[in-house]
């Protein structure tokens, strides 16, 4: 299935077999690439809740075209290394982001065959190497999940009106920026101090952290399954 050229201009909403097809998206922020909720369904405390998994490290080294496009997948959590030629992995790999991702209608990204090691950032692997294999993102940028930089608020899947970017991957809302630039910018000072420094502890932390947080079991994996019987599908 690929993308309606009538509907470019919105949020994708991504299914998986793996992820019992329920709706997900992408996001960006800063070179770095999550899976993400395009909806709250009723559970986000804070707006971190929206995020599924962080999918890699930023690398800073690389162009602004390639970090768009390109990025080196190492997952916050356990994911089995993606096989093209396996057709049965339903079972096997469930909630693996990368079979989510690669996996996914309609397609949004696919491997390039580079292959390279990283440090792994799933924190029971204590830092180890691991085989990383690069994925190049081929859904439109327009279909990124877009985050307000001043209120952190998301978007929501499904509505027209798109979130305008002020920035490289920085974004604001509609109340954001409708406020005038006095208000905006007395009410936000706490946000643009600290943004990428003290925030990014709790915002940028994934669903799969949380979980893994408030459990004793170290290899819990996030169960998108389960959750899918929760919410009530479109």
């Amino acid at each position: 299935m690929s993308l309606d050229t009538t509907q470019q201009n919105l949020v994708v909403c991504l299914r998986s077999r793996h992820s019992a097809h329920l709706p997900l998206s992408l996001s960006r922020y800063k070179r770095q690439w999550f899976i993400t909720f395009p909806r709250q369904y009723g559970m986000a405390a804070y707006p971190g809740h929206r995020i599924v998994n962080k999918l890699n490290t930023p690398d800073m080294s690389v162009d602004e075209a390639y970090a768009r496009k390109r990025f080196w997948y190492n997952a916050d959590t356990y994911s089995a290394r993606y096989d093209p030629s396996e057709r049965n992995g339903d079972e096997a790999y469930i909630s693996s982001p990368i079979h989510i991702l690669l996996d996914s209608d309609p397609p949004v990204a696919k491997l390039t065959g580079r292959v390279r090691t990283e440090k792994s950032n799933n924190k029971p692997d204590n830092g180890k190497e691991i085989l990383c294999q690069e994925i190049e993102v081929i859904m439109p940028e327009e279909g990124l999940l877009r985050q307000c930089y001043y209120c952190l608020s998301w978007e929501t899947q499904g509505e027209e009106t798109r979130w305008k970017q002020c920035g490289d991957d920085v974004y604001w809302c509609n109340v954001c920026q409708e406020q005038n630039v006095i208000n905006r910018t007395v009410g936000n000072l706490w946000h643009n101090l600290v943004r990428d420094t003290i925030e990014p502890a709790w915002d940028r932390t994934s669903l799969h952290e949380i979980v893994c947080i408030a459990t004793p079991c170290r290899n819990f994996t996030l169960p998108i399954e389960l959750l899918s019987r929760l919410v009530p599908m479109p």
